[in-house]
């Protein structure tokens, strides 16, 4: 499956650096990836602060340059230690097991894996599905993060049935004519 963009051009964008230009996002049956380009100006070998909550997701980096703090705040003694910007503060459109969730930082690329909750208020097996004795399979997510870019639909889910009736080929009270030993006339004669 092909990397979808987090956020398309008329959705909300990433806060900070960058506003979710190279941002994508990937799933599978049991996982949801994120991989979010880290600033070019963030230091070599510094971590961001990625936290991981059931349905939220926030990244932080630490920037290399600080910028110049206003007028009014270095006259009030206002201090820019805190030199970050956030790159993600998101919702997400499901639940995450925050156990079997990780995220590795490798060549200025963050990737976040999410491990799915299964949902077990749907019958073992699924919405329409036979199996009474499989696991409650993970919900196939719309999209990474809420008002993100929409991902394809599910492809296990079960089709829907079409509709059950049937055209008629006769009209109400008309009668067809069959040759299966009677041609639709009598045959008693006085």
């Amino acid at each position: 499956m092909e990397p979808l963009a987090l956020f398309d051009a008329t959705g909300p964008l990433l806060t900070g650096v960058g506003n979710g230009k190279g941002a994508s996002w990937v799933q599978t049956d049991d996982t949801v990836t994120i991989t979010v380009p880290l600033p070019e100006d963030a230091p070599a070998g510094l971590k961001p602060e990625v936290t991981i909550r059931p349905q939220h997701l926030v990244v932080r980096c630490p920037l290399l340059s600080r910028p110049p703090l206003p007028p009014s705040d270095a006259l009030l003694g206002g201090d820019r230690d805190s030199s970050e910007v956030i790159l993600l503060d998101s919702d997400l459109s499901g639940d995450v097991s925050l156990e079997d969730s990780t995220w590795t930082v490798s060549d200025g690329v963050l990737v976040i894996d999410l491990a799915k909750k299964p949902d077990f208020s749907i019958p073992a097996g699924g919405a329409g599905r036979s199996s009474e004795h499989s696991a409650p399979r993970p919900p196939w997510w719309p999209c990474a993060v809420r008002g993100g870019t929409p991902g394809p639909p599910d492809p296990k889910a079960v089709a829907k049935p079409g509709p059950t009736m049937h055209r008629l080929d006769a009209k109400i009270g008309e009668q067809s004519v069959s040759k299966k030993g009677f041609d639709g006339k009598s045959k008693f004669q006085w």
